[in-house]
């Protein structure tokens, strides 16, 4: 099941940060971290690893129901994949 972030309008370039925390990684950090767009046409202009278990990822313009997926890779070689959606509506 994808997690949510909050909505965005289309024209707003935003940073949305995933806490990888409850996935009980403590002590093995990310040391790598991908970004593909599953759904939608959401653009993914940077994505940086903030923390032991926090990632940052920008993006830009997107339709409604775009859906990203995270690709997580630890210090010991472990790889986590999350789904996360992003509903995009235009502010009024």
């Amino acid at each position: 099941m994808a997690k949510k972030w909050p909505f965005k309008d289309p024209t707003e370039v935003l940073d949305y940060t995933f806490d990888w925390s409850p996935r009980d990684i403590e002590g093995d950090p990310i040391t790598v971290i991908e970004t593909d767009v599953i759904t939608g046409d959401v653009v993914v202009t940077a994505s940086a690893i903030t923390g032991d278990a926090l990632t940052t990822h920008r993006l830009s313009g997107g339709t409604v129901d775009s859906v990203v997926n995270l690709h997580a890779t630890l210090q010991s070689g472990q790889e986590l994949d999350q789904d996360v959606a992003i509903q995009i509506k235009e502010r009024t």
